[in-house]
C-alpha cells in the first residue's frame, strides 16, 4: 500500500526509505511478517537458553575469573 513522502507528499512504496522525487529520507514501515520473525527467533532463543538465570551465573563466574587472572598480584 502505497504512502506519501513526508517532504513533498509524493506517493511512494512502503519499503522505498529515499523519495524517488525529492530525495529525502522516509523510514521504510515495517510488515507484520518482520514482527512475527523477530518474535519467532526471540522466543526460539528463550527456549533454547532454557534456564537465563543459570546462563547468567556461568556468565558472572566466568568474568569473576578473567578479572582475578588479569588482576595484578599484591
Amino acid at each position: 500500500m502505497p504512502r506519501s513522502c513526508r517532504q513533498c507528499g509524493t506517493a511512494i512504496g512502503p519499503t522505498i526509505e529515499t523519495c524517488p522525487h525529492c530525495g529525502a529520507f522516509n523510514r521504510a514501515e515495517r510488515t507484520i511478517w518482520v514482527w512475527l520473525a523477530g518474535g519467532l527467533i526471540v522466543l526460539a532463543l528463550f527456549l533454547a537458553l532454557g534456564d537465563i538465570g543459570a546462563v547468567l551465573r556461568v556468565a558472572g563466574d566466568l568474568l569473576r575469573q578473567i578479572h582475578a587472572a588479569l588482576a595484578p598480584a599484591p
